[in-house]
């Protein structure tokens, strides 16, 4: 069977994750323009991270290969299209003539181009070969020569050409196929016509054709163009027939050993369009150092969000997350860019857990062995519970499904109460999430959380935290997170002040 990587692509459990993740980290639309659905492809094993990224890394070096890789996933759609295919007109016959041919092209282009590239990871490098084995197990030793019998000329600029041969009294005798273009031909409205018996071609319709074969057919009657067309219908099914069977048996098996593969060469082509668009937009690219999962660590430098990064100008900033400091309470003033912060932050995790390279300078990354958020919504009066019932049935949920090397991200959670029910329930959470040995991030604008953090760290076993805060300067938010513990008021003193 043909496998672009050897480490699987999507494991048999799924990844424990929030239901709400991609959505709170602002990355479902995000990752919809390359992939059709990333959640199966997030992995927390090293090696299969290691492999995405030479595998992506020597895509985005070689463009002819990724160009190649290209042409084999598109040859491999109509194949898979029309391998349970059971029509047997004459057209449909031709589509699958075209696509058995096409993936034997493209295939041949893929190893040609392998050959060209200078040294490849493993799963690159061992791909001719494995095409090699696919194309002498399922075709034919005489493939060639009978495509040259029956489709001579299919691939080629224009629609159908025809070699016709009438008899005196302009019967046909024999007509042969010359020329085949797959969208020409299902698009071409003379053709259409031609095999359609119900309604026949019109004198007028014909005569391009009739120029083509040199004869002149204004004079013909009715009877005789539909006598023509259905000819040419009946010799098109004579002339294909003859190669159904074994197009069926090499579409049929082509297509059973190429399923998981074209899974797997979308997915590198996506992370390849992915890389393309963060190298242009993002201010700097890497791809993480992995580290084990013993160190706790999301230590990552010049970070941005990739969907800022498409904007003109963006604040990059620093995460340090790591043994000894596994858990980091972020306050500061309104709209300072907390959230933002956050969710950038669990972009570079999930990023580098689907394997792909980071907008970010420099970063050193430990697979989590789950990512859950907790956000602050909105109420949802069509639901039983209230905000906080629901923030409290997630927070429980959270913290039972997380391990010692889980990720938690919390944007304001618990805050659908008191400012003293708050308070109160979060650093009960809090605790919970320090003997869980968790790591992650809690933003919040309860201060005297920041309080409590030296009595938090002084219980001698858990996470550790440590505090971070955006402060403003003149009013102006510059969206700098910096460590150290935020100003008492958080802003709104400013705030109050601007509406006096």
């Amino acid at each position: 069977m043909l496998r672009l990587f050897h480490n699987a692509l999507k494991s048999d459990l799924p990844f424990p994750m929030s239901k709400a993740l991609l959505d709170d980290l602002e990355l479902t639309a995000y990752l919809g323009r390359y992939f059709d659905n990333p959640v199966p492809f997030i992995t927390c094993d090293a090696a299969t991270i290691r492999e995405r990224n030479a595998v992506c890394e020597a895509l985005m070096n070689n463009e002819s290969l990724t160009a190649a890789l290209q042409r084999l996933h598109n040859a491999s759609i109509p194949l898979l299209e029309t391998a349970s295919s059971v029509e047997s007109e004459p057209i449909h016959i031709m589509n699958n003539m075209i696509g058995v041919r096409l993936f034997w092209d493209a295939a041949q282009a893929v190893m040609q181009s392998i050959a060209a590239c200078g040294p490849l990871p493993p799963a690159l490098a061992k791909l001719p070969e494995q095409l090699r084995e696919l194309l002498g197990e399922r075709y034919p030793g005489n493939f060639i020569e009978a495509w040259d019998t029956y489709a001579s000329g299919v691939g080629k600029t224009g629609s159908i050409a025809y070699r016709v041969h009438f008899s005196d009294e302009l019967t046909i005798d024999a007509i042969a196929l010359l020329d085949v273009n797959r969208k020409r031909y299902v698009s071409s409205t003379l053709l259409n016509r031609l095999v359609n018996t119900s309604n026949p071609m019109r004198v007028d319709e014909l005569l391009p054709l009739a120029y083509q074969i040199g004869k002149r057919f204004s004079h013909m009657e009715a009877s005789t163009l539909e006598r023509f067309g259905h000819s040419v219908w009946q010799m098109l099914i004579t002339q294909t027939a003859a190669a159904r069977s074994q197009l069926s048996v090499i579409e049929r098996s082509i297509a059973d050993d190429i399923r998981l593969f074209m899974e797997e060469l979308r997915f590198a082509l996506g992370m390849v369009r992915y890389a393309q668009a963060i190298a242009k937009h993002s201010p700097n690219t890497c791809y993480a150092e992995i580290r084990g999962t013993e160190e706790h660590a999301l230590i990552v430098s010049g970070m941005v969000h990739p969907l800022l990064a498409e904007q003109a100008e963006v604040t990059a900033n620093d995460l340090s997350v790591h043994h000894g400091q596994e858990l980091i309470l972020l306050g500061g003033v309104n709209r300072g860019g907390k959230t933002t912060y956050l969710r950038t932050a669990g972009a570079m995790q999930l990023l580098f857990q689907l394997g792909l390279p980071i907008p970010a300078a420099s970063a050193r990354i430990s697979p989590a062995s789950g990512m859950f958020s907790v956000f602050s919504r909105e109420e949802n009066t069509a639901l039983s519970q209230g905000t906080l019932g629901r923030e409290l049935s997630e927070m429980r949920d959270v913290i039972a499904a997380l391990d010692e090397n889980g990720l938690f991200m919390g944007n304001e959670p618990l805050s659908g109460t008191s400012p003293m029910e708050s308070y109160s329930l979060s650093r009960e959470s809090l605790c919970m999430l320090k003997a869980k040995h968790a790591r992650g991030i809690w933003v919040t604008h309860l201060y005297e959380l920041f309080e409590d953090v030296d009595r938090l760290n002084g219980i001698p076993f858990g996470s550790r935290f440590a505090c971070m805060h955006t402060e403003a300067a003149d009013g102006e938010r510059r969206f700098n997170i910096l460590p150290g513990i935020p100003s008492k008021y958080s802003g709104a003193r400013e705030l109050f002040a601007s509406y006096s």
